[in-house]
């Protein structure tokens, strides 16, 4: 392989480590889209503790809406903690509508 195309697909793959590992520590999470990309991939990847903790980025970047915070509740109960989710939702505004989509009630009353 020509030693000039080496180094360019080094270069491109450091640099794509560098962006990832950037992106999944919480330190690296400069701006409001990386808190959002960090919570929907946290949360499509099953990563429900996280998701909870990811809320506090977002709350950080001022980007903690109520749709966010049903997911913050959505992950609680997939994370198999129905006290928390509906202690959680309880506090969100129209909680009785929130308790109903996230169905924290269903499973313990």
């Amino acid at each position: 392989m020509d030693l000039k195309l080496r180094s360019t697909l080094n270069l491109i793959l450091l640099s794509a480590l560098v962006i990832d590992s950037a992106i999944a520590q919480p330190g690296g999470i400069s701006s409001a889209s990386d808190a959002k990309a960090k919570f929907a991939n946290d949360y499509n990847a099953g990563r429900y503790k996280d998701v909870i903790a990811d809320g506090e980025l977002l709350r950080k970047f001022n980007e903690l809406d109520l749709q966010s915070q049903i997911i913050i509740g959505q992950a609680y109960y997939k994370a198999g903690d129905y006290a928390a989710c509906v202690r959680y939702t309880k506090s969100l505004p129209s909680s009785e509508t929130v308790l109903k989509l996230v169905e924290c009630r269903k499973t313990r009353r």
